[in-house]
């Protein structure tokens, strides 16, 4: 459930339904998509969540991925704990009282967990355990009425806010905590607290020399920026992951290291993967620029006319529309292969360059698919000779962009430090990109099933004027080069709309004016170069264009909506 998803559909449907249910309903899905590697892999592709290893710190006498935990309020019995860990969290409190194995608790396991314990009389059998463990509110309360006699260096204490009444009962309890060897304290206040008591009383802990754990007040970055300033270094989030969204961990993360200079390695170019993303995208852009003036001037090359035994008059003298609809094919799919062309080589000079995995990922997936359609023609029984040379060069450049070395990310782009209006409209952009590659994957397969089977729609005979029989009949070899038009469009389709998928995923960030003007560059042409082609050969069926009018209104609402924050500079230079 990334924040895009969340804030826009999911949270109203589960605000509709009873607390219990709504936490059912999450707590099921996520246990069953951290239940096995498949659903693991979904969530890491959504939200690539996983922390940098420079946030990695030493937790007692163990090392925490994250500064970041999960408190037990979100999923006390850890039916969702795989898919919890793959949040950017580095452990999640457990109720003991919960769960039916205690031993599968602890921050020793491989899906490290703290157990949190809410009665007084186990309390000793934990500290003879040696175990990290958190002991609850009310437990803790309880524990400064009566004052035992404790040695307990392993235990985290809560202090509640409600617990915090005058200057010198605090003293007093503090002087107690010191006695017991405690250490670590996990101050627990709500979310609507007013920070300067908190900053108050996180000073008067830091004096008396103990840890602080932060819990719940923290519902965006900047109010960890401001409480890691008074020297917390580590938070548990409850409730705000419901109020910010999913997406709160990585975004919390990410502030940590904000415009830290992580990696200072240089590599040589050629040593680089995105050189050759780069290379790919150059490659797609020329091609598609010589496709679109060969589409509009010649049409037919003269190895298609040899590989098809057809010439240009004899299918003007069977149906000069056929020929049209060639031209139609072939200017719409020039017109995906400079989108392409723009998307690999934006990727890689801005992105991939900077060490950032997603890009090559997109890349490295899109061209993938783009390689593996070239296959389609076993279906049609058209092997395009020039078609198959080009892919043969092109897949040793991709072969280098896929087995060269990623440069290390040099840095982390500061996140919205705020849950703001742009903000906010920003996941509705988001979404809309999200929206528009998810719909050109979609129909990019249903072009590519058409191509290597029917390969006309109705709308195309009722176009052309001539039933698919008739046309078959005329030449063997006249289908299998329009399908061959369509299986390739289809799968440029596909290769672009991953493109935009993952850009909307993994890379719309704030400050990010980059990606706002290469969905710019990237979408207007192609659309706008389909309905010219269509106008100039009268193919104005409107059923057939309304995906070209539904993709220009997602693309234009996703500017409009985004633009405050991918051309929001001044974040990052603040």
């Amino acid at each position: 459930m990334p924040d895009w998803s969340y804030h826009t559909s999911i949270k109203y449907g589960l605000n509709a339904l009873p607390k219990k249910s709504a936490q059912s309903v999450v707590l099921g899905s996520l246990g069953f998509l951290g239940s096995n590697g498949v659903g693991r892999q979904i969530i890491r592709l959504m939200g690539h969540m996983e922390p940098h290893e420079k946030l990695a710190y030493d937790f007692f006498n163990y090392q925490l991925k994250s500064p970041v935990a999960l408190g037990r309020s979100v999923d006390p019995r850890a039916r969702a704990k795989k898919a919890f860990n793959e949040f950017g969290i580095s452990y999640q409190e457990v109720s003991i009282s919960s769960v039916d194995n205690s031993d599968d608790v602890g921050l020793d396991q491989d899906i490290p967990s703290l157990p949190v314990i809410d009665d007084t009389i186990s309390i000793n059998q934990w500290i003879e355990s040696n175990s990290v463990f958190r002991l609850g509110s009310a437990a803790s309360s309880k524990i400064l009425e009566e004052k035992p006699e404790l040695t307990a260096p392993h235990c985290i204490f809560s202090l509640p806010a409600n617990t915090i009444d005058t200057r010198k009962s605090i003293d007093a309890d503090l002087d107690y905590l010191n006695s017991c060897g405690i250490d670590w304290i996990q101050l627990s206040w709500s979310a609507d607290a007013k920070k300067e008591k908190i900053e108050d009383l996180i000073v008067l802990l830091k004096d008396r020399g103990f840890s602080v754990i932060l819990a719940t007040a923290v519902l965006e970055p900047e109010d960890a920026r401001t409480f890691r300033e008074c020297g917390i270094k580590h938070f548990v989030i409850n409730e705000a992951l419901k109020i910010s969204g999913p997406g709160l961990p990585k975004r919390l993360n990410n502030s940590f290291i904000a415009n830290e200079t992580l990696s200072k390695e240089k590599m040589r170019p050629t040593h680089s993967s995105w050189f050759y993303g780069l290379s790919l995208g150059i490659a797609m852009f020329t091609g598609g620029i010589i496709a679109w003036l060969i589409a509009h001037h010649k049409v037919l090359l003269p190895y298609d006319e040899v590989g098809t035994q057809l010439s240009l008059e004899q299918i003007k003298n069977l149906n000069e529309k056929i020929l049209h609809f060639l031209v139609h094919d072939r200017v719409t799919l020039a017109g995906t292969m400079i989108a392409i062309g723009i998307l690999y080589s934006s990727f890689a000079w801005f992105s991939m360059r900077r060490g950032e995995k997603w890009a090559k990922e997109a890349v490295c997936y899109s061209a993938l698919f783009g390689f593996i359609n070239f296959f389609a023609f076993l279906f049609y029984d058209y092997f395009d000779v020039f078609h198959a040379f080009v892919t043969a060069c092109l897949m040793q450049i991709f072969l280098l962009c896929v087995y060269a070395d990623l440069p290390k990310l040099k840095k982390v782009n500061k996140p919205s430090p705020k849950n703001d209006r742009v903000w906010r409209m920003s996941l509705w952009s988001q979404a809309l990109f999200v929206t528009q590659g998810l719909g050109l994957i979609l129909a990019g397969l249903v072009i590519t099933y058409f191509g290597a089977t029917e390969v006309f729609v109705p709308q195309d005979l009722e176009y052309l004027g001539q039933p698919s029989d008739l046309i078959r009949a005329f030449h063997k070899n006249l289908v299998p080069l329009i399908a061959h038009d369509r299986c390739t469009f289809g799968g440029m389709l596909v290769s672009s709309g991953i493109c935009i998928l993952m850009s909307a995923l993994h890379g719309f960030e704030r400050g990010r004016s980059w990606l706002w003007w290469v969905y710019i560059f990237s979408g207007f042409p192609p659309y706008l170069i389909t309905l010219w082609v269509h106008l100039d050969i009268g193919y104005v069926n409107q059923f057939h264009l309304a995906p070209v009018y539904i993709g220009i209104a997602l693309l234009i609402g996703g500017l409009a909506l985004g633009a405050p924050y991918l051309l929001d500079k001044k974040h990052l230079k603040d």
